[in-house]
């Protein structure tokens, strides 16, 4: 009886791959960084504002989204925006006193700024809102004027884990297929 050792091989052939890591988790970055891009595409494609309008946010995510990997780690680097998405949280204000949130398509995508002739009036509810004053039409309300406003996470701001997980699978054996190893 011969018994013949194929595997010592394998794991020597495998070593040797695994010691140039970085170049492995190059490949997973760049995996993955496509994968979240997918992502964001399908959800610039299929979400869309209270206005019925598609939102330029999930553009601007993709492509501000990139790869970075070095021997000891492959990462996909995101905006802080989608983590505020994922995991919600507080909004406040950073440039100026209050939030303006957008309650007329004439307004969105458009600084308060933007227009001249808003002025600030108290609303039943109490709150504090912009509105518009046009001689001989009614007053049109334009924004809300928020301190803060409270964010609600969301785990479909990204790709399952099982998708994520999949994805690794499939860029590790590639890598491994194309030094012989798998």
């Amino acid at each position: 009886m011969y018994v013949v050792d194929n595997a010592s091989q394998v794991l020597i052939g495998l070593s040797i791959s695994l010691q140039d890591r970085a170049q492995l988790h190059k490949f997973v970055a760049t995996a993955l960084t496509n994968l979240v891009k997918d992502h964001f595409a399908q959800m610039a494609m299929t979400k869309r504002n209270k206005f019925g309008v598609r939102s330029t946010f999930w553009r601007r995510q993709r492509a501000a989204c990139k790869s970075e990997w070095s021997d000891t780690a492959a990462a996909v680097v995101m905006n802080r925006e989608v983590a505020q998405r994922f995991y919600g949280g507080t909004i406040t204000p950073k440039k100026s006193e209050w939030l303006t949130i957008p309650q007329n398509r004439k307004a969105y995508g458009k600084a308060a700024g933007f227009f001249k002739d808003l002025r600030v009036v108290k609303l039943k509810t109490g709150g504090l809102g912009l509105f518009r004053f046009v001689k001989d039409q009614d007053p049109e309300l334009y924004y809300l004027l928020r301190k803060s406003v409270k964010q609600l996470g969301s785990s479909d701001v990204l790709p399952t884990p099982e998708q994520i997980e999949a994805a690794t699978r499939t860029i590790v054996t590639k890598y491994l297929t194309r030094r012989g190893l798998a």
